[in-house]
Formats: C-alpha cells, structure tokens, sequence
C-alpha cells in the first residue's frame, strides 16, 4: 500500500490498490519552506511525537558527553603526586615471602585487629602495588568521585586509611568484636552509632591530616547536598586523638524504605593547621539544616590548604535503632518511604460482562478496604465472644449444596471454605 499525497486544500486521490490523505501546504514555524505535510491525525501525530532538534539530542551526542566524562584525558586529578603503582624492589619481595613461610610454620595469632599490625603491614604492602588502581576502580563504580566531587574529578588513594567501629561484646576466643569498614561493606546503623577508631598508617609525625564522613544520598531536602556526620581537622601524624573534633560524630540513620545509603570517610593531607571555625557545629543540639554539607564546595574552598589523600565508605539501610535516633537525637519524626502504586488500568465497567465471572468482575472495580470490610464481617459472624474459634471442617468441599446456584456462587462458596483467594484472612 502507498501513501498518495495530493497537493491542494480539500482535495482527495482516489486511486485502486493506494491509500488516499488530505495535505495542506504549511508555513509553520517549524517548516518555513514551501513543503506538503499531511493534514489531520497523519500530521497531528507527527507534530506530536518528531523530537525537537532543540530540546533533544541524538543517541550519538548523549555518547560522546559519556565519553568525554568517562575519558581519562579529559578529568582532572586532585589527589598527591605520583605513580599510581609503586614499585618493589625484588629483595622486598623476596623479604614478604620469606615472612609469610614463617608466619605459616608458626601457625595462627590471634590477634585483636584494632591492635594487632598484621592487617596493617597487608594494607601498606597493597597500597604499595595495585591498592591505589583499584581503589579508583572501586570509587568510580560506586559512584564516590562522582557524587563527592564531581565527574570530571578523581584521585589515586594512596595513603593506608584504617577505620573501625568497636564493640564491648567478645566472641568466643575472647577477642573484642569490632566492625571494620573497608570499601562498600555492609554494616547496620546499630553498629556504627559511636565514633570510630581511626588509623593513618605510615603518616609522617610532622604531617597534619583531616578526615571528614559524609553520605551523599541521605539529605532529606535539598538535591546534591550531604549531611555532614563527623569533621576532625589538624590530625598531627598518627596519632588521631591530637585532631581538632570540628563537628561531633553522628551515627548513621537511612530511613525506612530509602535502600541502602553510602557513608564516606573523606581523608585530606593538609600543607599547614587549617582554620575549620567556619564548618564548627554544635555539641549541644544535632541539627540537621546545621549539618547541610558539600564536599566540593568543601573542598574548593581549602584546595590550596589541603588535598585528598584516601577514602574508605561503608553502606547501611534500615533498622530499629533508626527510630530511637531520630525521636532522641534528631528530635523529629521519623520519615517512611513507601512505594505508591498507581492504580490499575481497568476499562470501562459494562452491564453484562462476558467471558468474566460475575464476582471477579465486581471485586476488580471495588476498593481494596470494600473487600476487606466485607471480609471481616464474614469472619465476625462465625466468631462467638465466649467460644473463640469455631472448629474447622476436616473435609470443607465435601458438605451437600444446593443444586441451583450459580456457578460464581458454587466457586465463591468453595474459596471461602478453603479460605483462599480473598478469604485468605477469613
């Protein structure tokens, strides 16, 4: 079949084996030349649904902004100086196997991994080969550079950062329970609700560090914004009890149907002591508007002071404790994110439906609380208030009916005595 256009205002082409259509010569501000376009539903639906040069792009420009921001070329690195693999020496090497055959033949230590230096002398042996590669892999699968930085931002980790949340409880050799965060484990908001213990490991005794925790998926009312959870600022060396606490720790509190909320330990080395009065917070109230964060603005503000070094993050959804935090700590009311579904599509209701049984037709067009409602009230008239529940049929199909009912009414019976489909709760 072919599309015959025929020039001219009211003019129709009637010609065997072709489709005829109505054109009108249009001067519209989108075709200024003197072209034919089909005139009634034909033009409507191409007026309608032709993308706009405009307003969208094609596939190919979306794909080449992807690969400008994806491109390595293009991005700027904001992390120290260096290359991103270390190398070791073939004594080094050598030295780390021949530790780990003694090591084994001197069978398993148990050790507190809050103060035992084995898992530090692996974290400094990866930070010095590929630790730093795979950690850019991993910020940028996760999203961290992006979301924290922007895309066009990123760095090489290269500092060993340590951190654990402690426990008072022990597991069965006596060992202090701690939870460690590393990069993208899951721990729960019960776990992380004190501040944790935080090693720089190898730091320089004359350096100054700042370590910053934020998430950038938990703010409740401004887009592209963190709250800020824990700022210790002018960290001399190691030692992270010589910080400056900037803003006091606040545990982690994902709300209820939210998903899973990534917290960021963001450390910094800085060139001198920093000034951190602008970002003080108050120890005596949490608040929350108080706690507003950008890590890029952040950042843009003290680049000249300061530079990233490292990052470790850990993920957290719901759990009970969140509800005490926001009642206590927060002092509001906790928020619930559910999911509205929106109504099914059903088409117009008719006076004889065929081929549908006449309950499931009605019950298709009545309320969810109707069905409940009515359910219910089944249920309360077999109840008596002083003998509970009545005894259940051992064969509920079995029981004669009348021959002359419907055959609607033969399956609504049968459901309601197996207590299934609707009858579930009866």
């Amino acid at each position: 079949m072919f599309l015959n256009v025929v020039a001219g205002a009211g003019r129709f082409a009637r010609v065997s084996g072709e489709v005829s259509c109505v054109v009108r010569r249009s001067f519209s501000k989108r075709n200024k030349e003197n072209v034919y376009l089909p005139y009634g539903p034909i033009r409507e639906h191409i007026e309608r649904y032709e993308p706009d040069p405009l307003k969208f792009k094609t596939l190919e420009q979306r794909l080449s902004e992807i690969r400008l921001q994806e491109s390595p070329e293009k991005r700027i690195n904001i992390g120290l100086p260096g290359n991103p693999r270390m190398v070791v020496s073939r004594k080094e090497r050598l030295d780390r196997l021949e530790r780990r055959r003694q090591e084994t033949k001197a069978g398993p230590v148990i050790e507190s991994p809050l103060q035992g230096p084995t898992k530090q002398i692996l974290l400094r042996e990866w930070m010095r080969s590929s630790g730093p590669e795979q950690l850019l892999t991993i910020g940028e699968h996760y999203g961290i550079f992006r979301d924290l930085f922007g895309a066009e931002y990123f760095f090489y980790p290269r500092v060993p950062l340590q951190v654990e949340y402690g426990s008072a409880a022990e597991n069965e050799e006596g060992v202090d329970v701690v939870n460690p965060v590393h990069f993208g484990n899951y721990l729960k908001p019960r776990d992380v609700t004190s501040a944790p213990e935080v090693s720089i490991v190898d730091a320089d005794p004359d350096s100054l560090w700042c370590l910053v925790m934020s998430t950038p998926d938990g703010h409740f009312t401004e887009d592209n914004k963190e709250y800020l959870h824990y700022l210790v600022g002018n960290i001399k060396g190691a030692d992270f009890s010589t910080g400056d606490v900037i803003c006091p720790y606040l545990g982690a509190f994902p709300p209820k149907g939210a998903g899973f909320y990534r917290y960021v330990f963001m450390l910094y080395k800085q060139d001198a002591e920093i000034d951190f009065s602008k970002y003080r917070v108050s120890e005596k109230r949490v608040d929350l508007k108080e706690r507003t964060f950008s890590t890029l603005d952040f950042y843009a503000d003290l680049q000249e002071k300061m530079t990233p070094a490292s990052f470790a993050f850990f993920q957290s959804n719901y759990d009970r404790s969140v509800r005490k935090m926001f009642e206590e700590t927060l002092e509001m009311r906790e928020p619930i994110f559910d999911y509205n579904f929106p109504p099914p599509n059903l088409r117009p209701q008719v006076r004889y439906p065929i081929q549908y049984a006449f309950n499931y037709y009605l019950d298709r067009y009545k309320h969810p609380q109707q069905i409940n409602k009515e359910v219910l009230l089944l249920r309360l008239k077999t109840l008596h208030p002083f003998e509970g529940e009545p005894t259940p049929l051992k064969f509920p199909l079995a029981h004669k009916r009348p021959w002359n009912l419907a055959s609607w009414v033969k399956q609504d019976l049968a459901e309601r005595a197996l207590k299934e489909g609707k009858y579930k709760d009866l």
